[in-house]
């Protein structure tokens, strides 16, 4: 039986997905993220590792994989050699992130918002590449899960300095890390090989507080909505806001709290009304099977049904059918 491999990966996770010539799901595996810029390198060959062996099991009889396509940020190459240990690899395919989240939307061509770990926003039109933003942690990522997570942290050292209003935040916080005393936190975080990671995670708390209706976790939402917004309104000036296709929203921290995309949505629309803005239709992860089936010379319309059906775990709960925020 002819297997096929897709994987997608960055800041806080790893995700891969085995299946075969007819689209048939095998297998999945998921592990943290493989960006460099959040983890340690011998770290994340240890869990592209873990996730290959638990991915790649002995009983599928898995002699050599057609074709890997993957869209990881960082240590790509590295994956490759992992995984020729357990298949040999036939054609290896690397997408980049932003024309990931587009095909994840059943579409090549848009402007993409990303808001993971990190954040930037990546316009792809026809015989035009542009990414605005996507600078790391010490000089941008706004607007980013990191951002919203130092926001947080922020947040609640405000509170306690009187610089800033009481929130849940703050009780949230100690309990996720156990601090008795704040300042616990200042030498745990600087000694933390996975700061940015840990700092990322604290988004979680926000969104927790955000759905609890805590005015400060919902403020830094509308502000992180604010830098992905300026992000793409940076980008469409280079169009002179002309788009061929959607502005597609992609990323784990747009999940966090449904403000954030609303109040997205308002600021783009407030300059473009007409512009489509939508959340994409699957996970990253199916991205680089849609741009397989665009280059073995399927229509868009047998690809989504393809999709549709055989990578159904997949689809976005967030996405509308409509395909837009209005």
């Amino acid at each position: 039986m002819p297997f096929y491999l897709t994987a997608e990966g960055g800041g806080s996770k790893l995700l891969a997905v085995l299946y075969d010539e007819n689209y048939n799901i095998i297998n999945t595996a998921r592990t943290t993220g493989s960006n460099l810029t959040c983890r340690r390198e011998e770290d994340i060959i240890a869990s592209m590792e873990d996730v290959i062996g638990r991915l790649i099991r002995p009983e599928y009889g898995v002699t050599e994989i057609i074709r890997l396509d993957q869209a990881l940020l960082g240590c790509r190459d590295m994956f490759d050699r992992i995984l020729s240990r357990h298949a040999p690899v036939r054609k290896s395919v690397h997408t980049e992130e932003g024309r990931t989240a587009l095909a994840a939307n059943e579409c090549r061509y848009g402007l993409v918002a990303q808001s993971g770990t990190g954040s930037d926003a990546f316009l792809i039109q026809p015989g035009l590449f542009h990414v605005v933003g996507g600078w790391g942690p010490h000089l941008g990522d706004e607007g980013s899960g990191y951002d919203i997570g130092l926001m947080t942290i922020r947040a609640v050292i405000y509170a306690q300095d009187g610089r800033g209003p009481a929130t849940l935040l703050t009780e949230l916080l100690k309990e996720r890390f156990g601090y008795g005393n704040l300042w616990e936190m200042v030498g745990r975080l600087l000694n933390d090989p996975d700061m940015r990671r840990t700092v990322a995670s604290c988004s979680l708390l926000c969104s927790k507080a955000a759905h609890g209706q805590d005015e400060v976790a919902l403020d830094i939402y509308r502000r992180a909505a604010d830098s992905m917004a300026d992000q793409v309104l940076a980008a469409l000036r280079h169009t002179n806001g002309r788009l061929e296709g959607p502005v597609v929203t992609s990323g784990g921290a747009w999940k966090g709290h449904p403000s954030m995309f609303k109040h997205f949505c308002e600021r783009i629309h407030a300059v473009y009304p007409d512009m489509p803005v939508t959340f994409p239709k699957f996970e990253p992860v199916a991205g680089p099977v849609f741009l397989r089936m665009m280059d073995e010379g399927l229509t868009e319309e047998e690809a989504d049904r393809i999709l549709t059906d055989k990578f159904a775990c997949f689809l976005d709960p967030n996405f509308k059918k409509e395909g837009d925020c209005r």
